[in-house]
């Protein structure tokens, strides 16, 4: 009796589908959030290049001021 419930353990796949789906879900989470971060770190050092060349091109007044 338990050998059968062993084999019938074995062989039946009858939740395969449910651990692909978690799988397939886990991996696609995974690559998203590391897209997310990376997205996010391009962004904010274009934000910062962009920042200091703007602030590179002003120049202020003198004191007694500007021509």
């Amino acid at each position: 009796m338990t050998v059968k419930r062993i084999v019938n353990f074995v062989v039946d796949d009858s939740g395969q589908d449910l651990v692909e789906y978690a799988v397939t879900t886990g991996m696609v989470t995974v690559t998203s959030l590391l897209a997310v971060v990376m997205l996010a770190l391009y962004l904010g050092g274009a934000y910062t290049r962009l920042e200091t060349g703007v602030q590179a091109l002003w120049e202020p007044c003198a004191p007694g001021g500007c021509p």
